[in-house]
Formats: C-alpha cells, sequence, structure tokens
C-alpha cells in the first residue's frame, strides 16, 4: 500500500515537472523581454550584486539566461541552473556569441 502512494506522488511530481518544463520552454515573449542589453544593464541588477561579498559562492536557481552571471563573476564565483531550455540556450548563445 505504502509503495502504490509513493508511485502516485512519484507521477504527480514528474508530470508537475513536465509542466513547468514546457511553460517555460513556451514563453517566449518573457525571454525576449529579459534578454535585452537593456535588461541585463539594469542598475536594479548591478546593485543588488554589490551585496555579494568578495569570494562568495553563489548558486542561481533558476536562471533563465544568466543575465546576472556577468556582474556577479566579476567577484564571486558562480553556477547557474535551471529547467527551461530556452533560457539556458540564450544564455550559451550570449556567452558564445
Amino acid at each position: 500500500m505504502g509503495t502504490d502512494l509513493y508511485d502516485q506522488e512519484l507521477v504527480r511530481e514528474i508530470a508537475l515537472k513536465k509542466k513547468l518544463v514546457n511553460f517555460w520552454n513556451s514563453h517566449r515573449v518573457y525571454w525576449d523581454g529579459i534578454s535585452t542589453e537593456e535588461a541585463a544593464a539594469s542598475p536594479q541588477r548591478e546593485r543588488a550584486a554589490f551585496f555579494l561579498p568578495d569570494g562568495a559562492k553563489v548558486l542561481d536557481v533558476a536562471c533563465g539566461s544568466v543575465a546576472n552571471a556577468s556582474l556577479i563573476t566579476r567577484r564571486c564565483s558562480y553556477v547557474g541552473s535551471d529547467i527551461s531550455e530556452t533560457g539556458l540556450r540564450r544564455a550559451n548563445t550570449a556567452a558564445c556569441g
């Protein structure tokens, strides 16, 4: 009986993850808006990065197109992670030119 509940919960978790991945991968309007040079140069991003201590280790969960990475890596170690292939592809394109 306990295994059945575990299996049901696992099926729900997998279904939710698929929905989230599909949602974020399909929202091109969102990615277009935050991937501009203007958005990346936002003073709010720079101000937020200022509060990180020098030498800190930063894990950016839901990093999207890693727009914050250029500011954070000036003074910190950085690792970004995201479920959206769309955002990560934009990050890879930006990094590779």
